[in-house]
């Protein structure tokens, strides 16, 4: 029986990390608070953000694993779509940064949107 994907699981996990993210970003903050000791102010606004970004990591992980539980590895369909469009025939080569619409070459950088 094929596996059923609920497509509310990557939204969920996209707002984990987008949420973790924005909890990092107020726990480095209160990290910059502290001079040369751990002032209490700094020491306590650490804790609320710290939690958060291990109840968000939890969140994530589980619900990655719900979303790839059913997933099947299905080798000779993996081998005819590289044989189909891989970069030379079958062999996928070295791996290569994607290349975004607009981007630059040589300025070290791209304009992705």
């Amino acid at each position: 029986m094929p596996h059923k994907r609920n497509p509310v699981l990557s939204v969920l996990i996209r707002r984990s990390g987008v949420s973790a993210g924005a909890a990092l970003g107020t726990l480095a903050q209160a990290g910059a608070l502290a001079v040369e000791e751990r002032p209490d102010l700094a020491w306590h606004l650490e804790w609320e953000p710290l939690r958060s970004v291990a109840r968000h990591g939890v969140i994530a992980a589980s619900l990655t694993r719900e979303l790839a539980g059913g997933l099947e590895v299905h080798p000779e369909a993996m081998r005819r779509n590289l044989a189909d469009h891989g970069p030379s025939g079958g062999d996928p080569g070295p791996a290569r940064p994607p290349r975004w619409p607009g981007a630059r070459r040589g300025t070290g950088g791209s304009s992705a949107p």
